[in-house]
């Protein structure tokens, strides 16, 4: 691609020396094939890109130029052509073209732009069946279609459809789906939004709450009583394009913590990391560099569990050691060195706190506190003179619930963006716990 173009000149320029010193080596057969090995892994390295995931938390709108152009960028640019997988919709042609005219409306053209059919439900308002189009994980022109893209985008709905669509009863890859690695493989871009979020892990997180999954644990199959009536945690098979840990999705506007640290406890396959993107935010991983940066509205919620501990009282489960960190747009993180640079346009505001409250928002819609996690991490914690230690209460209508205890370390870090009507606070490594509580409500009005 272009950045075998780049380095041509560079290669050509040593590869004449490169055989001079090789055969001048005839007679030296050891230090040959160490310097045959180096060379030709030097070349591999330097061919190799490894390529992108854009993995979008949800609610993905046109107008984050900030995000789509990242898209476009990464898949090629002017010459990028991008297949969509409708799949997880339950309307693919409208999955299609609403995605279709996103792209078009930044630059690309119609012709570059390629419906790759395969779903499970039919569209009721074409008169093609498009339920027939599972089949086609096994069709040769649609695996051509693929492998033509330099860019492979998933659409939301319900990532379930996705892994029965494009994966064997046996869990593995459909010929459609090895097509799909190859296009990463070769320094291409897979993305998805919402339910194209959700496959990208080697396990995905196929339904539940955060209570549900807390109070009533995991569920062994999906069902609509148990996954969608209790909340209960459903794990399954991802489809493994980003392999660093488990991503949950719409993870502020749907308050998906309880269920990510469920996850990562109850995975069949170790992991340490959660990753839980919010709306219209997206991660940009670098497959090659294992490095993410953050681009969007939002931000990227970063669980750390490898210190942590899970134990249970009157059965219910106890977290203790968590560590939870918050990136926005700007932020980036080598992920095997778990190295935070924050945005260059952030502050650091530890030592230098604005705020000075020792009170604590309370829930409900007479507190006027409308905050999610990361507005109560960063003004009530972080950028917090008075407190160094916060908590929060959420229960049920019997009293079952649970508290989440917040603590500032001497690690921990916070940095601020103070841009017009848009503060980003950035934070890392806050100490968290998750505690099983019982709540009793006593009118205090005289009988």
């Amino acid at each position: 691609m272009d950045f075998f173009k780049n380095i041509q000149p560079v290669i050509f320029l040593i590869l004449p020396h490169s055989i001079n010193i090789f055969n001048s080596m005839q007679k030296h057969t050891i230090i040959r094939a160490i310097f045959t090995v180096l060379f030709f892994n030097l070349l591999v390295s330097m061919y190799s890109q490894g390529g992108y995931l854009v993995i979008a938390g949800g609610g993905l709108q046109a107008g984050n130029s900030d995000v789509f152009e990242e898209i476009i960028r990464l898949g090629g640019g002017r010459s990028a052509i991008f297949g969509i997988v409708p799949a997880a919709g339950g309307s693919p042609i409208q999955s299609f073209m609403g995605f279709r005219e996103i792209l078009m409306q930044y630059g690309l053209n119609e012709s570059q732009i390629k419906l790759i059919k395969i779903a499970t439900e039919d569209d009721a308002s074409t008169e093609e069946d498009e339920s027939l189009w599972i089949r086609n994980a096994y069709d040769t022109g649609v695996c051509s279609d693929i492998a033509s893209c330099t860019g492979i985008w998933f659409s939301g709905g319900d990532q379930m459809r996705v892994t029965r669509a494009l994966l064997t009863k046996e869990g593995r890859d459909t010929p459609a789906l090895q097509a799909i690695r190859d296009v990463l493989a070769r320094g291409g871009i897979i993305g998805g939004t919402s339910a194209g979020a959700a496959i990208q892990s080697r396990i995905m997180i196929g339904g539940g709450s955060s209570m549900g999954a807390l109070l009533y644990g995991i569920s062994d199959v999906y069902s609509e009583e148990e996954v969608d009536g209790r909340g209960k945690l459903f794990l399954t098979q991802g489809l493994g394009f980003f392999p660093e840990g488990i991503v949950d999705q719409h993870f502020d506007r749907r308050a998906r913590l309880g269920r990510l640290v469920m996850a990562l406890f109850k995975s069949p396959i170790r992991f340490t990391l959660g990753f839980g993107i919010d709306e219209n935010t997206a991660l940009i991983y670098d497959v090659k560099h294992r490095t993410l940066t953050v681009k969007g509205k939002g931000g990227i919620s970063l669980l750390d569990i490898s210190n942590a501990s899970l134990s249970y009282e009157r059965e219910r489960p106890v977290f203790r050691d968590l560590y939870l960190s918050y990136l926005t747009p700007g932020d980036s993180l080598y992920v095997e060195t778990l190295r935070f640079i924050p945005g260059k346009n952030k502050v650091n505001t530890r030592g230098r706190e604005y705020y000075q409250m020792k009170e604590l928002p309370c829930t409900g819609v007479l507190s006027g506190a409308g905050f999610t996690l990361n507005d109560l991490v960063s003004v009530y914690l972080i950028d917090n003179k008075a407190l160094d230690k916060i908590f929060q209460i959420t229960f049920g209508a019997q009293g079952d619930g649970y508290r989440l205890d917040l603590e500032k370390e001497e690690s921990t870090m916070g940095f601020l963006a103070d841009m017009p009507d848009d503060e980003k606070y950035s934070f890392w490594r806050v100490k968290m716990n998750l505690i099983p509580i019982q709540v009793k409500i006593m009118d205090i009005e005289k009988k």
